[in-house]
């Protein structure tokens, strides 16, 4: 019975202290690093590329990048078009060229 009855003291006693016991709280802007964690866990690499491209100073300058490209393209079409001849003019050239050094043979006599 003592055995007993000082276990039910002790458990009291246990009891007790816990009602001296204050409400934890937790440092201040802990919810906030909280969610923050929780949401960068969440986030996979898709998710940050996509916020990666999406800022306005990225986005801009993709575009004028290929703004540029097709600028740079277009000029150097028009230069090569300008200075070249028509295709037929340019294929009896080189058939004329072909067909003269074919039969310019020369007579060497021993």
């Amino acid at each position: 019975m003592e055995n007993n009855s000082s276990i039910k003291d002790k458990i009291e006693n246990a009891l007790n202290s816990l009602d001296k016991l204050d409400r934890a709280t937790p440092h201040p802007f802990f919810y906030t690093r909280l969610m923050a964690r929780v949401h960068n866990r969440y986030q996979n690499k898709w998710e940050k590329y996509s916020a990666f491209i999406t800022r306005p100073l990225v986005a801009f300058s993709g575009i004028f990048l290929i703004v540029f490209m097709n600028l740079f393209a277009a000029y150097l079409n028009l230069k090569t078009s300008a200075n070249s001849e028509p295709a037929e003019a340019a294929i009896t050239d080189e058939y004329t060229q072909v067909a003269t050094n074919f039969y310019d043979l020369e007579n060497i006599k021993p």
